[in-house]
């Protein structure tokens, strides 16, 4: 994911109306010489405690697309370019409970021409699942001096996938045949997007044999950039004639959400009977005429099957034969 890491131009007017926003190509630099200079030639207008009061315009650090449970980290330059040494601090009380977090420790007379640097990180936790813009202000003292605030804000975003279909109906399908079906993943998001998929597995009871999976996913499992769709084919393969309902779930990366798809299908077995079961054949001589039986075999299916018996295959027979000498 890309964070914008801001920069404040330097030489910025105390009384500007105007917010700074860091630029995304440097580090955060706050320039604290001008501030002083131009106050200093205003502090005869105010009293002291007048003075603490004054806020100046807003520096904004902006962390861009971030993603609950990551952390985010940026450093900020405050240097003194002037003539004068400065003094400040930071009321990071202001950041509690926000995610955003400091060791903003006081500065006392940072000489000119040095630099003060500080990290600000984010960390974010949402447990009913928040998303959006989020900002903070972060007061920055300075002795003598008007207030410096630096405003903190992030975009909170969650990776989700939204599905083309929620229940997916097969044919009655033939053991050992398939069916493909075919659905639709599309990140809306503005961040990319992780994603699996398979078939739910519930925990076993006791002396409860291994139920095997029966659908299966091409692909099961990619990463889908913002805007971007991707066609998921489910194959319904059965391996016992019986009535399938299962749950497919697709999990996503850094994500709560949970995507579940009901698939439903019917499966059936080829069924012949042979009738009669057991064959009885009449006695007979050795080298007589032969004795023959009639079997009648039935298809209960609804579709045609094929069936041989390797016992009358000449073929087999006699390839068996060559194998044994």
């Amino acid at each position: 994911m890309k964070v914008k890491i801001p920069h404040i131009q330097s030489g910025v007017d105390a009384f500007s109306p105007d917010r700074t926003r860091f630029s995304p190509k440097c580090s955060p630099i706050i320039n604290v010489a001008h501030i002083i200079t131009s106050h200093r030639t205003t502090s005869d207008c105010f009293s002291h405690e007048a003075q603490h009061r004054v806020k100046l315009p807003e520096y904004v650090l902006d962390f861009g697309l971030v993603i609950p449970g990551k952390v985010y980290s940026q450093t900020v330059n405050i240097i003194n370019n002037g003539s004068i040494p400065v003094s400040f601090y930071a009321h990071c009380k202001h950041l509690t409970g926000t995610g955003f977090t400091t060791e903003f420790e006081s500065v006392k007379n940072l000489p000119c021409g040095e630099t003060q640097t500080f990290t600000i990180e984010f960390d974010f936790h949402s447990p009913n699942g928040k998303t959006g813009q989020t900002s903070i202000i972060l007061p920055i003292q300075l002795t003598d001096g008007p207030v410096v605030q630096v405003k903190l804000c992030a975009i909170i975003t969650m990776p989700t996938i939204t599905v083309s279909k929620d229940m997916l109906l097969f044919d009655t399908v033939q053991c050992g045949m398939c069916q493909i079906q075919t659905i639709q993943l599309q990140n809306c998001e503005s961040v990319p997007c992780q994603w699996s998929m398979a078939e739910e597995v519930k925990p076993l009871k006791k002396q409860q044999r291994l139920i095997p999976a029966v659908f299966q996913m091409i692909p099961c499992s990619g990463v889908l950039f913002p805007e971007e769709r991707v066609n998921v084919h489910i194959k319904f393969r059965p391996v016992e004639g019986c009535s399938y309902s299962r749950r497919l779930v697709i999990h996503v990366s850094e994500s709560t959400q949970q995507v579940f798809i009901t698939a439903r299908g019917q499966a059936e077995e080829a069924r012949l009977e042979f009738c009669p079961s057991v064959l009885e054949l009449g006695p007979c001589l050795p080298f007589s005429s032969e004795c023959k039986a009639e079997v009648t075999v039935k298809n209960h299916s609804s579709f045609p099957i094929e069936f041989y018996s390797l016992e009358f295959d000449k073929q087999y027979l006699k390839e068996e034969e060559v194998a044994m000498f």
